[in-house]
């Protein structure tokens, strides 16, 4: 199959430079043929109220041909703007066409993009054309959720995109970083958080959550009988209000832990038998996670740190939206 590249470009020009966008993502659907291939893609950023949305932008479809597609509806969703530019294009085959937008607006503030009022971030649909009489047609899922969401630092921030497709195909998800240089993701910025997404439902979990405004970069693959349709990558933005004090220690789910300090082992024990979605997390003082085990309802878990160095450490218990945080000391001598 061919492999080509389409290119949504902002016009890089005084008017266009002043928009801050939020999040944002490409929309692709099939129009019909069937010796020639029409999509359409609509382009839809999520921006402040108080910006002035350009009224088009300039695509590129990747065959020689640019053209400006227009803004044809706003609309506001709760504190932010809606955009959606909409344009059409026809190819003359079969193939694999990688569309990526590269606005020349900009992320405003990002707790985890370094000098983020200066970086664009872009937007990519890989999308195959196959054979429509032998795999039919295809229209790429829908997100069910706003792009924006809002948090707490209180125990655990959960997010589910909510996608669907109304083709009925099989979906994966995956957390990734966006092409913005020095992207980190958020639990690389926040000592002692865990991030995770289940790829199979997309459940973005964050655990121990910091205050501030950070970016994800979500992808959705799509397949049908085996073979990939589309890989959809979302940029969506998620602000942590502070609620509770991130360095208080809480013990919520009533759990002990010991010896402590250790040499060998961590010994963590409660009265009643748990489920097997408890969550064990240890992390060293840079943050970085150095153990995970999951609570298999025994009424207690041994946690080996034998091979970990002395020093002080951050125990994670977690289940629903409870946690549990332990400072645990590791020393030999």
């Amino acid at each position: 199959q061919k492999l080509l590249y389409i290119f949504l470009i902002f016009c890089p020009i005084t008017a266009l430079t002043q928009s801050i966008f939020q999040a944002g993502q490409i929309k692709v659907d099939y129009i019909g043929g069937s010796a020639f291939f029409v999509l359409k893609v609509n382009v839809e950023m999520v921006a402040t109220l108080t910006q002035n949305p350009p009224s088009a932008v300039n695509i590129c479809w990747g065959d020689g041909l640019c053209e400006d597609i227009s803004l044809i509806n706003t609309s506001i969703q709760e504190d932010f703007l809606l955009l959606s530019y909409e344009g059409f294009h026809t190819y003359p085959e079969v193939g694999t066409y990688v569309i990526s937008a590269a606005p020349c607006c900009f992320i405003n503030f990002s707790s985890n993009i370094p000098e983020s009022g200066e970086k664009a971030f872009p937007l990519e649909v890989k999308y195959t054309f196959y054979n429509p009489d032998s795999i039919g047609t295809n229209e790429i899922p829908r997100i069910g959720q706003p792009l924006i969401d809002v948090g707490t630092n209180a125990g655990t921030y959960s997010f589910n995109p909510m996608a669907w497709d109304s083709d009925g195909d099989s979906l994966s998800y995956e957390l990734i970083a966006p092409e913005v240089e020095s992207y980190q993701f958020p639990d690389e910025v926040v000592p002692f958080s865990f991030l995770e997404i289940d790829t199979m439902s997309g459940q973005v979990n964050w655990f121990n959550p910091a205050e501030g405004i950070y970016h994800l970069g979500l992808q959705i693959r799509e397949y049908r009988q085996g073979l990939q349709l589309s890989a959809q990558t979302v940029i969506m933005q998620v602000e942590i209000l502070s609620v509770v004090n991130s360095t208080t220690v809480q013990k919520p789910l009533a759990i002990n832990i010991y010896p402590n300090p250790a040499t060998d082992f961590l010994i963590i024990e409660t009265e009643k038998k748990w489920g097997n979605d408890l969550q064990i997390r240890l992390f060293n003082t840079l943050g970085q996670l150095v153990q995970h085990k999951i609570w298999k309802g025994a009424h207690k878990l041994t946690l080996p740190v034998h091979n970990l160095p002395d020093g002080v450490y951050w125990l994670s218990i977690f289940k629903e939206n409870k946690q549990q945080f332990e400072k645990v000391l590791i020393c030999r001598e």
